[in-house]
């Protein structure tokens, strides 16, 4: 058996979905401090694992934090936030 597998999907167009595939032990919980009466709020809804694929493809890339590329990307990610230019001269 494999193990649930969590994906959360960020759009094009600025949408989010949150989606479970497979069956297990997993929980997915939600915390969100501006709703104090529903402060945590658990994920209970599970799709085929078979669905995945079409959101993840076999045998395709997916990026860590530990993979060699995290060092250039996350550079990208935080000239793009400070509106400057991901490539610079060595100091």
């Amino acid at each position: 058996m494999t193990a649930p597998v969590v994906v959360i999907h960020f759009l094009a167009d600025g949408d989010t979905t949150y989606r479970v595939f497979g069956d297990g032990p997993v929980r997915v919980l939600f915390v969100d401090e501006k709703a104090p009466h529903d402060r945590v709020y658990e994920w209970l809804s599970r799709e085929p694992m078979e669905d995945l694929a079409a959101i993840v493809p076999e045998g395709g890339a997916v990026g860590s934090k530990s993979d060699a590329r995290h060092p250039a990307i996350a550079n990208a990610i935080e000239a793009a936030l400070e509106g400057r230019p991901h490539l610079r001269p060595v100091e």
